[in-house]
């Protein structure tokens, strides 16, 4: 599996790819006059014949993606030749001469200096994909103007609670030289200073015609009136929230407007036997922040697939053992796989062909070359779609966690993979203290901006690698590989004593909400239920003690 980085750049890793294409062709060359010698002397049978038909084919395709024309124009007439060919002598000595061609063409290709043919394809820019920037709420950086102090100290302290990085200030001078020295991600500016009712806005309309672009900006205010609300718009604001602000309110609208989204990079596999074909799209993709694996052997397709559960396939036609078609009806057989998206690759410009691979399951074709940027941007978009289809199936509507049969799922896939590679597991259940007393009291309305809160909080506070899911109303888990049980605990009550910090309001009313937690420490042979069942008596401890605490415990392997 490859990671979306990579210390080499991506013209040094296209230039060994492309190298090692270069030579591998004396032995590519070889094996077309061992099946030409074949035919001579057993005659061109069905088989030999499609073999040689796919050799020149595969070559035509490999150099069009490595820039060799002079290469992929010889090998376009190699295919036409044996897919037209009989068993005559004449038809046996024209495509001798293809492939004499092409070894002299190889032969060039190796003694050129590495500037030419196919040296201009060594460069690539992807800023343009389209991608969604994919960022952590760590690290990004709010200021907060507000005059009155005390409404000042209690934001900075709430908005930081769900990760952001806040600096508070109490007059626009103090905010204009932090602007001047570094950037923010966004202002939350108040409108109102004493000196003028606008001051707020004139402030940021005078700062943003120094910016290109402007800076994010949301305004808060006491006043409610259409003047105030219309001098924030002319200003440049994204928002506007009314005086008591709710601080879950603003951190949801500034993870929109900061970008905030799950960091899980697109799951790509890649199926094609040319290995350097394959890891140059591999490259363009990952170059692109998407992570990939690459199969050269179809027949190996469906064991990666249950391993690297990809977002989409991009798989070439024509390979050995198995054609891109017949393992594309392969894959749908697998109810899982059903509506994967497979986009086909090939140096394939028949429609017809096309069209026929389209009616058996693929949902796009691309001919090679493909351009790096279009190739990034169809592969994006089937992605995002997959994504998207998967979350209605295994994320709660609410918190978009992992839903409860999903955690489960996910869980039992995390003890297997502990137990297989003798690594550590944690699993935690949080609970709201005194949930049905919110809801009582404030409204089923609050009741869920908590809830979204605590979910919001949990999914910025720990790793990628960690799973999270809401487990049924008030309660979630967190899955952790590869965690200690006191870095468990530790990370979990750190996450408990921001929660507590948190105001939610009810109208004119604020109110504060607490959790309990139970962490269980995997033991190597104990099963889903016993790690699931100490964590729950740890949760239930942890409410009998009191409620606002963590308590931890291990679970009990299986007797022998």
């Amino acid at each position: 599996m490859n990671a979306p980085t990579s210390a080499a750049k991506p013209a040094e890793r296209l230039k060994k790819l492309r190298d090692d294409f270069v030579s591998h062709l004396p032995g590519r060359i070889g094996r077309m006059r061992e099946v030409l010698g074949e035919s001579a002397v057993h005659g061109c049978d069905c088989c030999r014949n499609e073999e040689l038909q796919r050799l020149f084919h595969n070559l035509k395709g490999s150099a069009a993606v490595f820039g060799f024309d002079g290469l992929r124009e010889i090998a376009l007439e190699g295919e036409i030749l044996a897919n037209g060919c009989d068993d005559s002598t004449r038809c046996r000595q024209a495509l001798g001469f293809a492939v004499d061609r092409l070894e002299r063409a190889a032969l060039e290709i190796a003694g050129a200096p590495a500037a030419a043919e196919g040296g201009e394809f060594l460069g690539f820019n992807l800023d343009n994909a389209g991608l969604p920037a994919a960022v952590d709420a760590c690290g990004r950086l709010i200021y907060v103007c507000d005059d009155d102090a005390a409404s000042l100290d209690q934001l900075v302290t709430q908005v930081g609670c769900f990760g952001y990085e806040v600096r508070g200030f109490l007059d626009t001078g103090a905010l204009e030289r932090a602007i001047d020295g570094r950037r923010p991600d966004c202002v939350v500016m108040d409108i109102h200073f004493p000196d003028n009712r606008n001051s707020g806005t004139e402030f940021m309309a005078a700062v943003n015609r120094r910016f290109d672009p402007p800076l994010n900006t949301v305004f808060i205010s006491a006043r409610d009136d259409f003047e105030a609300r219309l001098h924030a718009v002319r200003a440049g604001g994204t928002s506007y929230f009314l005086k008591p602000v709710r601080s879950a309110d603003l951190a949801a609208v500034l993870d929109e407007i900061t970008h905030v989204q799950p960091v899980e990079p697109y799951r790509i596999l890649v199926i094609d036997d040319e290995r350097e074909v394959a890891a140059y799209h591999c490259m363009i993709l990952e170059e692109a922040g998407m992570m990939t694996t690459r199969v050269s052997d179809p027949l190996r397709a469906l064991e990666v697939l249950e391993a690297f559960r990809p977002d989409m396939v991009l798989m070439d036609m024509y390979m050995p053992g198995c054609s891109g078609t017949e393992l594309a009806q392969v894959i749908r057989q697998v109810p899982s796989h059903f509506s994967l998206p497979i986009l086909f690759f090939s140096s394939e410009s028949d429609q017809r062909k096309q069209r026929a691979a389209m009616r058996i399951g693929a949902d796009g074709f691309m001919v090679k070359p493909i351009d790096p940027v279009a190739l990034v941007s169809e592969v994006a978009i089937r992605a995002e779609r997959t994504r998207a289809l998967r979350a209605l199936i295994v994320r709660d509507s609410l918190t978009g966690l992992f839903n409860h049969s999903t955690t489960l799922y996910m869980l039992e896939n995390a003890i297997a993979a502990s137990d297989r590679n003798r690594t550590g597991l944690c699993f935690a259940l949080i609970d709201i203290d005194h949930f049905k007393r919110i809801n009582d009291s404030y409204g089923h309305r609050a009741g869920d901006q908590v809830i979204a809160s605590l979910a919001r909080m949990l999914k910025q506070h720990f790793r990628n690698s960690d799973v999270i899911g809401r487990h049924g109303g008030e309660e979630f888990a967190v899955i952790m590989p590869y965690a200690a049980l006191d870095m468990a605990v530790a990370r979990i009550d750190q996450l408990r004593t921001l929660f507590e910090r948190v105001e939610f309001a009810d109208g004119a009313q604020a109110f504060t909400c607490t959790f309990s937690a139970g962490v269980a420490q995997h033991v190597a042979g104990s099963s889903l239920a016993s790690l699931f069942g100490v964590a729950d008596r740890a949760l239930y401890g942890a409410k009998q003690g009191g409620r606002n605490r963590v308590l931890a415990s291990v679970s009990e392997a299986v007797a022998a």
